[in-house]
């Protein structure tokens, strides 16, 4: 369905590629205009998951970790509901 976008996540999480997963969580929201079912489940899954790799880049940044403000998690649990 979209395993190359699972793939591409994966690896931009893995390089810790911010700017690539920022990209690839626009790619997914671009898809979903059109997605329908069971589709639109995976895609709001890999938004989510482009935000944990985020969160988990920034995790090692003191000030990230201490913020108040945690975008990336706040819309990644937003994501998966």
């Amino acid at each position: 369905m979209h395993d190359d976008l699972a793939t591409e996540i994966d690896a931009a999480s893995d390089d810790g590629n911010e700017a690539k997963l920022n990209a690839l969580s626009g790619e997914c929201s671009n898809r979903l205009r059109d997605a329908k079912g069971i589709e639109r489940v995976h895609l709001h899954f890999y938004i989510a998951n482009c935000h944990a790799g985020i969160s988990a880049i920034n995790s090692h940044n003191p000030e990230f970790a201490w913020s108040w403000e945690q975008p990336h998690g706040i819309a990644e649990v937003l994501e998966s509901v």
